[in-house]
């Protein structure tokens, strides 16, 4: 069932962006830790991930910027990553 509620979808959406600043990819589960199982490597230029920036949306939408992820060929799995602390 949606949500009925439209700050309550706004306020969801700007919630999960929090969740998350780095895209990656994975060739398998990633698992639940912060340092995700099955990352990607290799590929020209070399796999690295990338940040994304998060906007405040509308309607229950937040959209991140774009990012290219380079990597060699094979099959991939989405991984949102946590921010890292370093």
């Amino acid at each position: 069932m949606a949500i009925a509620v439209a700050t309550t979808r706004q306020s969801l959406a700007n919630t999960y962006a929090t969740l998350g600043t780095w895209i990656g990819v994975c060739t398998g589960d990633p698992g639940t830790t912060s340092t995700p199982a099955n990352e990607a490597s290799g590929g020209s230029p070399a796999y690295a991930r990338q940040q994304t920036t998060w906007t405040a949306g509308s309607g229950g939408v937040s959209n991140g910027s774009a990012v290219t992820i380079n990597v060699a060929a094979a099959t991939y799995y989405l991984l949102l990553q946590p921010p890292v602390t370093r």
